[in-house]
């Protein structure tokens, strides 16, 4: 992969443009990358104080078949509908605020008029009528703010990947020809996964696989964009580390 650029202001632009959903307030330190960058709806992510639903039409080819995705949530009685909206690659996205003094919430979704259960959320309850909810189980303690990348003393450099329901992450760069399966992250504890690295100094490429999907990296709002326009997310190692 070569011939990268900045895509920083692309990505600053395309905030401006985001009107808040339902009273969200996108914060772009943290939601830019992750958020515009998403190209595969997956299980919720709880990215700081909010909790992240995304859903991606698996029926149509053509994702504008679906128009509009929505959620309701039962700590707000199912009374408020708060809508999706959908970035660049077509998947519909929520940043929902999380509640205070919560630790499990309760939802379904609607898409197009049609309610059901989230499917890109494996874990379910059903009521006794046998309506099937799905549900997020939030940590009581607030998670720990990472940044990547973590440049030791002795040169090396250390990625983290922090996700509930991931099983496997690897990593995929220009420092192992792309290979999505030489590179794997050991599971440090639940939901926490790291890779130790040595590499040559200067830039570098890379991307995440979390269970088969690549994905930009959450925790270093440095991106550039290949010749194929792909998104990778980027560090330059310098030649002296910081001791």
């Amino acid at each position: 992969m070569k011939n990268y650029k900045s895509f920083v202001p692309t990505i600053m632009l395309l905030l401006c443009s985001l009107a808040p959903v339902n009273g969200i307030d996108m914060n772009p330190l943290i939601m830019d990358i992750r958020i515009l960058g998403l190209e595969e709806a997956g299980p919720p992510m709880v990215m700081g104080n909010k909790l992240i639903l995304t859903y991606k039409n698996r029926t149509h080819i053509d994702a504008y078949w679906v128009k509009m995705v929505g959620a309701r949530f039962e700590h707000e009685n199912y009374r408020i509908l708060h809508t999706y909206y959908r970035n660049e690659q077509n998947i519909f996205i929520l940043p929902y605020p999380l509640p205070d003094n919560l630790v499990k919430l309760k939802y379904r979704i609607v898409v197009d008029g049609l309610w059901m259960s989230d499917p890109f959320n494996p874990e379910q309850e059903k009521d006794i009528l046998g309506t099937v909810f799905s549900v997020v189980k939030i940590a009581p303690s607030t998670p720990t703010i990472f940044k990547n990348p973590r440049i030791n003393p002795d040169g090396s450099v250390t990625l983290i990947y922090r996700s509930t329901y991931a099983g496997r992450v690897t990593l995929t760069g220009e420092f192992n020809n792309w290979d999505p399966f030489s590179h794997s992250l050991m599971q440090e504890k639940p939901g926490l996964f790291s890779i130790t690295l040595r590499l040559l100094p200067g830039p570098h490429y890379y991307l995440f696989v979390v269970d088969g999907n690549k994905t930009l990296d959450p925790f270093n709002l440095d991106s550039a964009t290949d010749y194929e326009d792909y998104r990778v997310s980027t560090f330059t190692l310098p030649l002296n580390p910081p001791r």
